[in-house]
Formats: C-alpha cells, sequence, structure tokens
C-alpha cells in the first residue's frame, strides 16, 4: 500500500522514509550529472576543422541530378555529425552556386527539397551524337 508523505510506509519510520527518498534523489541527480559532464567532455574534446568547397558541391549535384541537402553532405562528407552540427554552412555554399544561376532547387511546402543544375534537358539522338564524334575524330587528325 502506498503511503502519502508523513504517514509510515508499513513499520517504517516517517524519518527514514524521508532519508531513503532524499539519498535516491541525490543518487539519480549525480547519475544525471555524469551523464550530462561526458557528454559536454566528448563533445568538446574533438576538434572540427573541415573546408566547405562550392565547386565540389556542384560537382555532387551535377554527378547526381535530384538531391536533398542531406543526402549532398553524406556524400561529401560521410563522417559528418547530423545530431549535433547544422547544415547552415553547407546550403550557404549551394545558395552561392544558386546566385551564380548554375543551380537551382524545388519547394517541398516552405523548405527547400531537392537541387538540380540549372540547364534545360535536351535529348540528342543517337545519329547526332554519332555525327559529332566523327566530326571531332576529322578535327583532331
Amino acid at each position: 500500500m502506498m503511503a502519502l508523505y508523513g504517514e509510515p510506509l508499513g513499520n517504517v519510520p516517517v524519518e527514514k522514509v524521508s532519508i531513503l527518498y532524499r539519498h535516491l534523489l541525490n543518487n539519480l541527480i549525480q547519475l544525471v550529472h555524469k551523464q550530462f559532464t561526458k557528454e559536454s567532455t566528448m563533445l568538446t574534446t574533438k576538434t572540427i576543422n573541415y573546408t566547405i568547397n562550392s565547386e565540389e558541391l556542384f560537382q555532387v549535384i551535377a554527378r547526381n541530378n535530384g538531391m536533398t541537402l542531406t543526402e549532398i553532405v553524406k556524400a561529401v562528407n560521410p563522417e559528418f555529425n547530423f545530431r549535433d552540427t547544422p547544415k547552415t554552412a553547407y546550403r550557404h555554399a549551394i545558395d552561392m552556386l544558386v546566385l551564380q544561376d548554375r543551380v537551382r532547387y524545388t519547394m517541398k511546402g516552405k523548405r527547400r527539397n531537392e537541387y538540380f543544375l540549372n540547364c534545360k534537358y535536351v535529348e540528342t539522338s543517337k545519329r547526332v551524337i554519332f555525327a559529332n564524334f566523327i566530326r571531332d575524330l576529322k578535327a583532331a587528325l
């Protein structure tokens, strides 16, 4: 049977219940504090040093047309910590490509969804491709 604060718990006096309660609470606080300080020291001991190259981002977007920002970051930096580090710097680097009119993006609601090359898709026939190939061979000789 559960006892309210101030009422005896079976044969245990109230003073011992409150001491036991305080002891358990202190242990819980110390455990949480240890875990928090352990995680914070793990975060502060690792240094991060990387450079974001917008030309490299452009090449990744060109190879894989239609990628989200997360996919681009994974392709460029496979060891990126998505839990503790924002992707804002990568988005700003891609913004430079958008301003240069080399990359465009689609919207999903109010957020950017996928990034694409800013060019029109033109399908060329095999005959035209072969003719251009022969022309380039003749020009090289």
